[in-house]
């Protein structure tokens, strides 16, 4: 016998509204505007295999940092390649707030719908770009019948040779640092060497 007053099949429109609601208004309140950057990928037409990426567009959202501790373990760890950092952060993005900012940008994500893996996220708390790794689309199991919001686990993003140019400055600001390391540790001539007065930009006031 099924009861009028408890759904069978995960709630009716109100209550899903309602719920939706309430994690939108949790997120604006307790969460920080960030911007998320979708990924072009530049492939080799003959061999089909990625080049490079590029970020040239930004898109603002709000989204709620989970571990507020601080990052994910272990941060930093000894590989063989030398010290890595690898710190972790893991937020929550409203489902209904995503559909709402990327509905008329259906073709800058991969995957419709959702976060993709491979797009970034910068996070004005730590002034710092995070790659993403995973994107939970289940969880809690589709409570009152609908999924309500989204788990995002990303790294910090190891810049390499992607192209970063979205026109804000404090993010294009991280390519530009590291174009500048580059320059400095091979030299002008890419032996090495280092001659002081035709590097002065990125700020680095000092090499050892």
């Amino acid at each position: 016998m099924k009861s009028i007053y408890f759904p069978q099949h995960g709630g009716v429109n109100s209550e899903q509204s309602l719920i939706q609601s309430l994690i939108d208004e949790q997120i604006k309140l307790f969460g920080s505007d960030v911007y998320y950057l979708p990924r072009k990928m530049i492939k080799d037409i003959a061999l089909n295999d990625v080049l490079y990426s590029e970020f040239t567009t930004q898109y603002m959202i709000e989204m709620l940092l989970i571990n507020v501790e601080g990052f994910g373990s272990p941060s930093e760890f000894i590989s063989k390649f030398g010290l890595r950092i690898t710190d972790e952060i893991t937020m929550v993005v409203s489902q209904n707030r995503w559909s709402q900012v990327f509905q008329e940008f259906a073709d800058v994500t991969t995957v419709d719908g959702r976060p993709n893996e491979g797009d970034l996220i910068y996070l004005p708390l730590t002034n710092d770009l995070y790659e993403i790794k995973f994107v939970e689309r289940e969880t809690p199991f589709y409570q009152f019948g609908k999924i309500q919001f989204l788990y995002i686990t990303a790294e910090i993003y190891e810049v390499g040779s992607d192209l970063i140019d979205t026109g804000v400055p404090e993010i294009d600001e991280i390519e530009k640092l590291f174009s500048s390391a580059i320059a400095i540790q091979f030299g002008p001539g890419g032996t090495g060497d280092f001659d002081e007065g035709e590097l002065v930009t990125g700020g680095i006031t000092g090499v050892t």
